[in-house]
């Protein structure tokens, strides 16, 4: 099961500040977010994993590969449970649309 982390704990984490967060998504050094609602959060995995890259040295160019590869396996697991952060970050279930018969 992996777990979603808000923005303050992976910049806690990261030990950084939002806008350096935002540059490195930007420089594809930082997986996106998953946007839930307007809430967005990351996977405490693929932080950890960036987090270990950088203190064992990783270049960009090697940052940019685990980068991609984070991301690749991301859509590889979809399907998958996710468990948040805190109880309380639970997103609601979208609302069923209308439906207009004509």
């Amino acid at each position: 099961m992996t777990k979603l982390l808000r923005i303050d704990a992976v910049l806690e984490r990261r030990g950084d500040r939002r806008t350096n967060l935002y540059n490195d998504i930007a420089k594809k050094l930082c997986t996106e977010p998953v946007k839930i609602g307007r809430s967005a959060f990351w996977p405490e995995d693929e932080i950890e994993a960036l987090i270990r890259a950088r203190i064992a040295g990783a270049s960009e160019a090697r940052m940019r590969a685990l980068v991609r590869e984070l991301m690749r396996q991301r859509k590889e697991m979809a399907p998958q449970t996710v468990q948040f952060s805190h109880d309380h970050d639970e997103p609601e279930p979208d609302p069923e649309p209308d439906l207009v018969s004509s």
